[in-house]
This record gives C-alpha cells, structure tokens and sequence, in this order.
C-alpha cells in the first residue's frame, strides 16, 4: 500500500518522521514522508494521486494542509486523521474523514497507526 503522510510544516517532523521510518509499517508499505528528500516541499499532486491512504497530521493548520486534503477528497482518496492530545483540530476536517486518531506521543501514534493499517487492510481485502 501507498501511505501519503501530509502535516503542517509548523511541526517538529524530523521527530515524526523518524518514528514512522522506525515502525513496521514503514518497511511493510510505501511510505511518503513530503519534507524527507529536503525542507521545501515538492509538487504533491501526484504522490496524492498515486496514495491509497492519506495520513494526515492535523495538530496545526497549514494552508497547504489544507490544499492536499482537498486534492485528496476530490481524488476519493480515504483519508485518516492524526492529531496530538490536547489540541483541538477544525471540525470541518469531519467532512473529509470519519478516521481520527488522537495520541500521547509519536511511539503512541505509531503503535494506533499499526492497528489502524492492519484493521484497514482487513476491510480492503
């Protein structure tokens, strides 16, 4: 499977990067950190288009957040939303997804990501 992982460029992503890049699925899928290659971001259309999961981080807005989830609800493509405890996120995010995950830290969201992919993998079968 081909996991898109869009997030606000307010946050810190060396840290979330390098949990995902330690997980199972990392190695198990082909994931796609946008910030990995440098620190500008790249044309991302066609990684939305070629995904079949985005996982967004929505702790911080970003237009360009918000640019890619709508590049991605108008491709179709199911969209799970992943978000920091404590911090609250647009409840118009509700439209694009019913998939939310709140965690601690990102060992927490790494191991609900793992459940989720392998719950979502199970349905898409």
């Amino acid at each position: 499977m081909n996991i898109y992982f869009p997030h606000s460029k307010q946050l810190e992503y060396e840290d979330y990067y390098a949990s995902i890049r330690k997980s199972d699925f990392f190695t198990s899928h082909t994931c796609v950190l946008p910030y990995e290659k440098n620190n500008t971001p790249e044309n991302s259309k066609p990684m939305i288009k070629k995904a079949d999961l985005i996982v967004a981080e929505v702790s911080y807005p970003g237009t360009g957040l918000g640019i890619e989830l709508g590049w991605a609800e108008a491709l179709g493509k199911k969209i799970v939303c992943v978000y920091m405890d404590g911090l609250s996120v647009a409840r118009s995010l509700s439209i694009i997804s019913n998939d939310f995950i709140v965690y601690k830290d990102f060992e927490d969201l790494v191991q609900k990501l793992q459940l989720f992919l392998k719950n979502y993998h199970k349905k898409s079968v």
